[in-house]
């Protein structure tokens, strides 16, 4: 064999060991992805969880309590004349320092109102605006506007829950036409009852999640 075709033989040797060389090591590895195990320290935030946070209002006297929101404070007024009730206890948020900062349904300034008075649930439901039309529950609102209605169960109380349509005032004065606002009651054993009342500013996630925590004590 001539000097020549053994340096070809060579050359063609070294090439093909390159190119074996470089499909194995330079092979694309498959990609594997792993996964982060969840942080067992931070819990997925529910809305019982918010809840469970918010502080609670206990009235002895009237044997009543309820949950609310910790941006909020409590305003009580024992000597109410709005016709609901002889005990009344209201929340608004407490950068208001006074009653000038809000104009708004009444004097109070504020954004929700509860009243506790012996009543009826049939009285009740008419104090509150409630009444039954073709078998079901409406709720009365301004200018003979007629809202939905619903009968609930809060703890082992029965009671309704409606939206209507209220007269509002903007911040400051002045009217600023009707506005959707809840309305609810709740009533113990036929005696007792506590009338809710929501402005358009107050959210009815926070009016429903108020009632549902709202409780008799005796």
């Amino acid at each position: 064999m001539s000097q020549k075709n053994i340096i070809l033989i060579i050359v063609v040797v070294v090439i093909i060991g390159g190119i074996s060389y470089f499909a194995l090591v330079k092979k694309p590895q498959p990609i594997v992805q792993v996964q982060q195990s969840p942080n067992q320290n931070t819990p997925t935030p529910t809305p019982e969880n918010k809840i469970a946070a918010w502080k609670t209002y206990k009235n002895q006297q009237f044997g009543f309590e309820f949950k609310y929101p910790e941006t909020y404070e409590v305003v009580v007024e024992t000597n109410r004349s709005l016709g609901h009730g002889l005990f009344f206890v209201g929340l608004r948020p407490k950068s208001w320092t006074d009653t000038e900062q809000f104009k708004s349904y009444d004097e109070s300034a504020t954004l929700l109102g509860i009243w506790v008075d012996v009543m009826s649930f049939n009285e009740a439901a008419t104090q509150a605006g409630f009444e039954k039309q073709n078998g079901n529950w409406v709720l009365l609102g301004r200018q003979g506007i007629l809202g939905e209605a619903k009968e609930i169960t809060v703890q082992k109380w029965k009671g309704l829950s409606g939206i209507t349509s209220v007269g509002s005032f903007q911040k400051g004065g002045g009217y600023a036409g009707l506005e959707d606002s809840g309305r609810a009651i709740i009533n113990r054993d036929n005696d007792l009852s506590a009338f809710f009342e929501m402005t358009p500013l107050i959210s009815e996630e926070v009016f429903n999640n108020l009632i549902s925590t709202f409780k008799f004590l005796n």
